[in-house]
């Protein structure tokens, strides 16, 4: 096994545990650098870990809160929003067509 395919199955053990603060910040926190930080933080996530993230006990709450965000008075908070929002949606396609 590849040293790259361990480290991922490793951290996805931790995945929980990473993107539990996050949801947290995109929730709770108003400023929009701490949001934007969020939505970038969970935009690499998703890119490194795409279907491990959508099985996350914490999608829900991620969808949910990157949806609240797209209507954000803040433009950068919701240009980073829609980003990640996009990438979400490329990800369930994918996952979906490799089935």
């Amino acid at each position: 096994m590849s040293n790259e395919k361990q480290l991922k199955e490793s951290v996805v053990k931790f995945l929980d545990s990473m993107i539990q603060p996050i949801t947290t910040c995109l929730q709770l926190d108003q400023d929009p650098k701490v949001q934007v930080a969020a939505c970038d933080a969970i935009f690499n996530i998703t890119k490194c870990y795409r279907e491990e993230i959508l099985k996350s006990r914490h999608f829900d709450a991620i969808f949910s809160n990157i949806i609240t965000l797209i209507g954000s008075t803040n433009q950068e908070v919701r240009d980073f929003a829609k980003k990640v929002d996009e990438k979400i949606k490329d990800t369930v396609f994918a996952c979906l067509s490799t089935k």
